[in-house]
């Protein structure tokens, strides 16, 4: 009997899980009564203050006026001034009365009221009372409890009795409103109510909360009461079935944080990667592009932003056609890597700008897959070739020079005795036709050509034989004194002007200062011959930034050269059709130019002149070059 009184009591109460529950539920159900129970004590205490306010107000107030009508009561009780303080205290109604008067009802004679006021005071008088007797204070007054005035207001009655200065024993009866007292019970009712409501209401959302937090745990409980696990006789067991998915869930939940720190950790290092791929991308020598299976741009690098003179925000997101649209070439290879799968690749492929810049690419262009093999865009690999272009340009005419250093060394020494034989015979034939008619105009001009012959083969063998350059560090303006020099006279007789136009901070540069000032004289005496009267040729000097290469600039406003012609003007004896030319002047320049590691080219407009620009290092990479003191510069000039 004993045993199974515990075993009805756990099987109503249910397992650990649901006892504690309950309870829970329990003591805070309990909670919100006793603060109900609180709130209602309260309420009830203010209730009782109020009403002691308000009587020991009315009793005070009354008390005040006893003491005006001591002395002569009667005349005093009719005054205006009785009535005024009456007023003031707020009392409704105000009478008085012999007290003998008021509590015998056998009298019905008053010398204050008359009978009729007698009764109704006296009526007043006897209703219950909430105080009887004498107030705090030892005050000889009493109050009625609320009832129903004349006019159907509620209203209290307060009697004070206080003996005359003739030793006559009377009574002051007020009427004050009880308007607070009943908006204080109509509100003790309202909260009442309320109380009840909110119990209730806790009470039932008690019981629904206790609904919904067992409802997982029964669902729990059905299952291992239907796997077996334990039987309803044996809470323990179904406890015991609990704990472990509560285990259960514990460890997914730290497996779940592993994973997500995993993931975290996945995410970083992809990020990371990314970044060094991009990173790998950028500093790329060679342009990458590629796009999305619609054609958007995704990736520019660097590479691709100096190759295509277009910047990587600008080209992002944008349709192939239009960020490459002065690239029709690379356009189409990538038209047809899209549409047709095709992969296309160009060795070498010459592009020439709108800028006037000529580039050598080598190109290729393929689709790009997924691990689906479907097709998810483009890609372009784009190496400029353009120095190496100039290199090899630079070999060729180093390759052209020596062919005909060996070639000029085979006749060079024949062909100045033949001159040197023929200048001789005709100084002799000048001496014995002395005298003779128009004989020595005609000797005169054999040994004109004949010297002229001389210095065309001596500036043939200066173009073919590999010159030793001699270094020093030198200010532009020493070159340019030079070749202001050099035209001096020729300037003041013709009518072409000749203009420096040199940055003021340009800095100095290490050069062989006699060859780059004949280059400039090369190409200023090609400007003064191509310009007309009246004009001038300028030369400008300027530097793009620190460790930047020198710009000199030598420009005309003569005829111009025609655009087919700009690639052969620097090719040994081509003239261009000067009458009088050699052919060698250009080559000469573009070798003392590339001595230097430097470069020249030419832009041209037909009748709008001509603009010859020598890119030189700050400090030439010439193995041949010797650094020169000052010496053997000198010596040469």
């Amino acid at each position: 009997m004993n045993k199974g009184a515990p075993d009805k009591w756990q099987r109503w109460l249910g397992s650990s899980y649901e006892i504690r529950i309950r309870v829970t539920l329990g003591l805070m159900f309990l909670l919100i009564i006793i603060a109900n129970l609180n709130s209602l004590r309260f309420f009830g205490a203010s209730k009782s203050l109020q009403n002691d306010t308000a009587k020991y107000r009315a009793v005070g107030n009354l008390d005040i006026i006893s003491r005006l009508l001591k002395t002569n009561p009667l005349e005093r009780s009719r005054s205006t001034q009785f009535r005024d303080l009456a007023e003031t205290a707020g009392f409704a109604e105000i009478a008085l009365v012999e007290t003998e008067a008021l509590q015998h009802d056998d009298s019905d004679s008053s010398g204050f009221v008359d009978a009729y006021l007698l009764q109704k005071l006296r009526s007043a008088y006897n209703r219950d009372k909430e105080v009887a007797g004498a107030l705090g204070g030892g005050l000889p007054a009493t109050m009625s409890t609320v009832y129903m005035g004349d006019k159907g207001e509620k209203v209290r009655t307060v009697a004070y009795h206080f003996v005359s200065d003739k030793g006559e024993p009377l009574t002051l009866l007020a009427t004050i409103p009880a308007t607070i007292e009943a908006g204080l019970q109509r509100f003790s009712a309202l909260n009442a109510l309320f109380q009840f409501l909110s119990m209730a209401a806790a009470f039932t959302i008690a019981i629904l909360l206790l609904k919904i937090t067992l409802k997982p745990y029964r669902q729990i409980k059905n299952q291992a009461l239907a796997a077996d696990v334990g039987k309803a006789d044996q809470p323990e067991a179904v406890d015991f079935a609990v704990n472990t998915f509560q285990k259960v869930i514990g460890e997914l939940r730290h497996k779940e944080a592993v994973l997500q720190r995993l993931y975290a950790q996945q995410k970083d290092r992809a990020t990371s990667l990314e970044r060094y791929n991009e990173y790998i991308l950028a500093g790329m020598s060679s342009a990458m592009i590629s796009c999305d299976a619609r054609g958007a741009i995704t990736n520019f690098n660097r590479a691709a932003e100096r190759i295509c003179n277009v910047q990587a925000v600008t080209a992002a997101r944008r349709d192939y056609h239009q960020a490459l649209a002065d690239y029709p070439v690379i356009v189409e290879m990538i038209r047809e890597a899209l549409e047709k799968g095709k992969e296309t690749s160009l060795p070498e492929m010459e592009l020439c700008l709108a800028d006037g810049r000529r580039l050598w690419l080598s190109v290729t262009c393929s689709q790009l897959r997924d691990t689906d093999n479907s097709v998810i865009g483009a890609m372009v690999l784009a190496t400029d070739l353009t120095d190496l272009k100039r290199l090899e340009a630079e070999i060729r005419i180093k390759e052209q020079m020596a062919a005909l250093g060996e070639m000029a060394a085979g006749l060079a020494h024949q062909l100045r005795n033949s001159l040197a034989a023929v200048v001789g015979f005709a100084q002799l034939l000048k001496k014995l036709t002395a005298g003779t008619d128009g004989v020595p105009d005609l000797v005169l001009n054999i040994i004109n050509e004949a010297q002229t012959t001389e210095e065309m083969l001596t500036r043939f063998l200066t173009l073919s034989r590999s010159e030793r350059i001699l270094l020093r560090e030198v200010e532009f303006a020493e070159i340019q004194r030079m070749v202001e020099n050099h035209f001096a006279e020729q300037l003041t007789a013709g009518g072409v002007k000749l203009v420096f136009a040199v940055d003021n901070e340009l800095p100095a540069l290490v050069c062989d200062p006699i060859l780059i000032t004949n280059a400039l004289i090369n190409l200023i005496q090609n400007g003064i011959e191509a310009s007309a009267a009246g004009s001038e040729v300028r030369v400008e000097g300027s530097c793009m930034g620190y460790g930047q290469p020198l710009l000199i600039r030598v420009i005309d406003s003569g005829e111009g050269i025609p655009v087919e012609e700009i690639d052969k003007i620097f090719l040994p004896f081509y003239t261009s059709g000067k009458a009088t030319g050699t052919g060698l002047g250009l080559s000469l320049v573009r070798k003392w130019v590339v001595y230097h590691s430097g470069e020249i080219t030419c832009q041209s407009t037909p009748n709008r002149g001509t603009i010859f620009t020598i890119k030189l290092p700050r400090r030439p990479a010439v193995s041949a070059a010797v650094e020169d003191s000052g010496e053997a510069f000198a010596a040469r000039v």
